[in-house]
Parts: C-alpha cells; structure tokens; sequence
C-alpha cells in the first residue's frame, strides 16, 4: 500500500483473525507472543494512530472473553474493569494527539468545517462523490473570509477526505445516509454482543472498524472495507437460524433483482473501463502533440466518460496547444463539477486571463489561496497577473502578505519568492 494509514489498518483488523488461528496451534503461546511483539512492532513503525486504537478495543474484547470479564454477573464488579479501561483510552488518545499534533490539530479543523457544512444541508447532504469538491470551497470560504489560527493556516490543505466516515457520509448524504451507516455498524454489533460468547473474534473486527471509522478512512479504502465485508458476513453466517429456510420467495426476488443490478453494473464498469483506456491513448497522443490524430477518438468517447474530471482536464490541453483558449476554459469549466482540486483551478486562473476575465481569473486564485492556505506559490501567481494588469496596488497586498507569512517547511523557493515580493513592496512604495 502506498499508504502507511492503509496498512496499518489492514494488520489491525488482521489481528482478531491471526489471534483465532494461533490460539488453535499446540505451541500457542509462543506463536500469539512472537505475533504480538511482530504486529506492536509493525504498527510503531507505520505510526498510524487510528491503528493503535482499533487495537486496543480489539484487546478489550479478546481479553474479556479469555478471562472471562464478560460473563462477570454482577455489575458493580465489570466497573472496576470498565473504569479503569476509560481511564487508559483517555490517557492514550491524548498522547497520540501530542505525537502529531499538527496532524490531529488540522482533523479538528476539518471536523469544525464539515460540521458547518451539515448544518447548511442537513437532510439530503451535498451528494455522494462530491465531499472533495465541496468541502474545499468550505475551506477556502473559512480562511478566505472567517478568523482563523496561523497554526490552523499552516497545518490546512487540499483535503480528499474526512477523515471521519461519519461526518463524511453525513456531508454526502445528509442526515438520512449516516443514520443508514450507523444503522448498519450498531445492527452487526447488536449481533455480534448478544452472540459474544461464540462471536467475539468477527465482533472484535466489526467493533475497531467502526471506532477506526471515526478517525480515519476506512469505507473510503477498498482494501480495508473489503476486510469489513469478511467480519460481518462470517458474523451473520454464524448466526443464522438453522431451523428456518434460508429463502422463501420475496428473497428470491431479491436475488434475482441483485444479479441483474450486478450485471448491469459489471457492463457499465467495462465500458468505462475501455474508455479509460482509450483515454490514456489519447492522452499519449496530445503528449506527442499529435493533435489532429486525437481529434476524433476524444469527441468520440465524451459520452462514456462524461463525469471524469480527468477527461476534462485532457480535452482542455488539447485545446490550449491548439491556441484555443475559449474550448478550453469550457472543459476546465466543466471538469470543476466534479472537482475542487487547485492544480484545476490554477489552470482555469490562467485560461481566464488568457481570455481577458481578469476578475474570474481572480476568484480562481483567491480559490486556491483558502485551500491551500501554507502555500506561497498561488499567492505568488496572484501577484503577478496584478503585476502584468499592471494593478499595482493589488499586487503590493498580496507582497505584504507573502512577506509576513511564515512557511511550513522552509526551501530555497519560499526564499526567493519572499525575496520577490519584498522588491514588489519596495517598488510600490517607491511609485
């Protein structure tokens, strides 16, 4: 996995499984010791905090079915266990916040943001797919026009995800999508709890999927739903009725309704499947500037691959190397339905300003700078298109601020362009 997050995940959720196998082997105990310390050993070295925190609620459970804590009868008695294990997870989440604090400090403000923006469409959402594109304009928005920390403007970024399944199906699919999730996360452990003593291990998977979901990805990711799917069908299988018939009519329906879906759906998938490939081809040729060649097969494919903001995005290089600038904005235009990226947006600034909407061509600059709030580059963009409209004033604003911003990380190019704009500051004041 390319992502440290991912992995680390994946082997927690590995664990309660690893745990059944091993326990089942003659030399248990020195095969469960050397999996421990080599797990503990692993997820140090990925440092993935959500991972440590699936791992202690899938310790609580396998330790409360080993010795027993679960079938304590009196409840006076599970507080001397329960309290204590409070304690502890308080004590832990608050170091791993203190090991990344920049890092846990720009999911609050993430959270903070996207908790505006369920208030603003509580009950339908934004829709699903749309939480990267519509939750960076928020962000923009917020460091753009509200009061904000400069450590929040440091940590702040390009933001794909929420990192909290939950407020992010909240943000797509408003009040009802997120009660659909939690329904389906309490239901499987309902089941799992009033069948724990035979359940524990799918119900200790099930348990730190959903606790991981609120600090991380985890739906988002295949790898790690798919890890999801596994618990909760061994969950459901095992607690099956056997004295009742599987299927009766109304679940044959059903079936036969989901395998034609499923089909439809494999069919789509192909066909969006060649026309990436084809656009891939596509692409190769507009890099070798072959440009008449591409003409034909890129309109061809428009209507298979018309929700791909990568399309888009190919179809407007085609245009700008054909000096067609107004086509071009039209596909960067149209690319920005499905995405909020900068690297988008800072395309549409320099088609906008090729084609003389000086004043859209700053939106998409000011854009960029609240999503992207620690960078100095599009602020530096900024600057410069003032200076080319020879707009002196504006330009001298944006300098005074490239000069008392203070850098993420400090490099040769934060340097010289604070350099650059420390000269702008100069020569206006100068004029």
């Amino acid at each position: 996995m390319d992502n440290p997050n991912i992995m680390a995940i994946i082997i927690c959720l590995s664990i309660p499984a690893c745990f059944h196998i091993f326990s089942r082997r003659k030399k248990r105990i020195l095969y469960l010791s050397l999996y421990s310390a080599l797990t503990i050993f692993a997820l140090i070295i990925l440092e993935c905090r959500t991972a440590f925190i699936g791992l202690l609620f899938i310790s609580i459970i396998v330790a409360g079915k080993v010795i027993g804590l679960n079938i304590i009868p009196r409840f006076r008695y599970k507080l001397f266990f329960v309290i204590p294990v409070f304690l502890i997870f308080c004590a832990f989440l608050f170091s791993l916040h203190l090991k990344k604090q920049n890092s846990s400090d720009s999911r609050l403000t993430i959270w903070s943001i996207a908790s505006n923006m369920i208030s603003a469409k509580p009950v339908f959402g934004y829709g699903y797919g749309q939480f990267q594109k519509e939750y960076n304009l928020q962000q923009a928005e917020y460091f753009n026009t509200e009061t904000h920390t400069e450590q929040e403007r440091i940590n702040a970024g390009f933001t794909t995800t929420c990192y909290n399944e939950y407020i992010q199906h909240a943000i797509m699919g408003g009040i009802i999508g997120c009660s659909l999730l939690l329904a389906l996360m309490v239901s499987l452990i309902h089941v799992g709890w009033k069948n724990r003593n035979k359940q524990y291990i799918p119900l200790a998977g099930i348990v730190a999927f959903a606790v991981m979901s609120f600090f991380n990805f985890t739906i988002e990711s295949p790898p790690i739903f798919f890890m999801f799917v596994i618990y909760a069908s061994i969950l459901i299988g095992n607690t099956a009725d056997p004295s009742r018939p599987i299927y009766n009519s109304l679940h044959k329906k059903i079936i036969v309704a989901g395998l034609f879906i499923a089909f439809a759906f494999i069919v789509t998938s192909l066909q969006k499947y060649n026309a990436q490939k084809e656009l891939a081809y596509i692409n190769d040729l507009i890099f070798k500037k072959e440009l008449e060649k591409a003409d034909y097969p890129l309109h061809s494919i428009e209507p298979k691959i018309s929700t791909s903001e990568a399309f888009y995005r190919i179809k407007a290089r085609h245009y700008i190397l054909k000096q067609d600038y107004i086509n071009a904005l039209k596909a960067i235009e149209t690319s920005l339905k499905y995405t909020s990226a900068p690297s988008v947006l800072l395309e549409k600034a320099q088609l906008d300003e090729k084609t003389g909407n000086l004043a859209a061509a700053e939106s998409c600059y000011k854009l960029v700078c609240g999503i992207e709030p620690h960078l100095f580059k599009p602020r530096v963009m900024l600057m410069e298109m003032y200076l080319r409209n020879n707009n002196i004033e504006n330009a001298r604003i944006i300098a005074h601020e490239i000069t008392s911003m203070n850098p993420k990380v400090n490099s040769e190019k934060v340097t010289k362009y604070k350099e650059f704009a420390s000269e702008i500051v100069k020569l206006s004041s100068t004029n």
